[in-house]
């Protein structure tokens, strides 16, 4: 990310709902920088709410929502998001948390207390999601307004919101390789410059892994015939840059 200047508290003008969030202070204020109040259907920002400064998730998607189970549901769904577009930023980040819901008391403008929500939601995919934008949003909230839209990257992020392993990666690459098929053709990972030879490299690693056999069995039997290998944390920054190659031509071919 960017150099940081002073951290300011801001009261957001409009909104009824707060997610309350969690997780080292890096990653928190990296996440504020990326989805800043004034743009795009998720913003991340530093608040007070009695008796103490919180970091909030805001977003007019949630706030158009009533029944409690399907704010907690979406909520979760939109710090999935935030959390796989910082992963693209930068693969050792550590997952924000979702700490709890507070509502805006219409009375008097202050924030109401916590209502604690389940931490555990199925990947399930959602349906798009419309939503007024107002000002110019960044790169990553543009991600997240791409992911509202289109089913398929709401998954890849999905995929990539913890902190994934050779399973995750690997269902992440399968669903982009699938996407750019079916997007631009049998040559679509060509056209968008995606790497063959790594590209071989890495699924042969991650199908051992994703069939029981270790990780490191495979890399084992590579380096005895003189071939290349790939580790867990190389494999992620090859996915990392495999999603922005596909996220730019998705974006391309929308005309952004």
């Amino acid at each position: 990310m960017g150099k940081r200047g002073f951290f300011m508290l801001v009261e957001p003008q409009e909104g009824r709902i707060a997610v309350a969030l969690e997780g080292q202070e890096f990653d928190l204020e990296d996440a504020c920088d990326a989805f800043p109040l004034g743009g795009g259907a998720v913003q991340v920002c530093r608040i007070v709410i009695s008796p103490s400064e919180k970091y909030v998730l805001l977003s007019e998607v949630l706030n158009e929502l009533k029944d409690e189970s399907e704010l907690a549901r979406m909520s979760q769904r939109l710090i999935d998001l935030v959390n796989g577009v910082l992963f693209i930023d930068n693969p050792v980040r550590q997952p924000i948390r979702h700490q709890g819901i507070h509502h805006r008391q219409s009375a008097n403008g202050n924030w109401g207390v916590t209502i604690n929500v389940p931490t555990a939601f199925a990947r399930g995919r959602a349906g798009k999601i419309s939503f007024a934008q107002k000002t110019a949003p960044t790169e990553q909230q543009s991600q997240i307004c791409l992911a509202l839209s289109d089913e398929v990257v709401m998954e890849v992020l999905t995929y990539l919101r913890d902190t994934p392993d050779w399973l995750d990666l690997y269902k992440a690459h399968e669903t982009m390789q699938a996407d750019l098929s079916v997007r631009f053709g049998p040559e679509g990972k060509k056209i968008v410059g995606w790497p063959s030879k790594k590209i071989k490299i890495f699924t042969e690693v991650a199908n051992g892994a994703r069939h029981g056999e270790k990780s490191e069995r495979v890399r084992e039997k590579r380096q005895r015939k003189g071939e290349s290998v790939m580790s867990l944390s190389e494999a992620r920054q090859f996915v990392r840059e495999l999603c922005q190659l596909w996220l730019k031509s998705i974006g391309v071919q929308n005309g952004g």
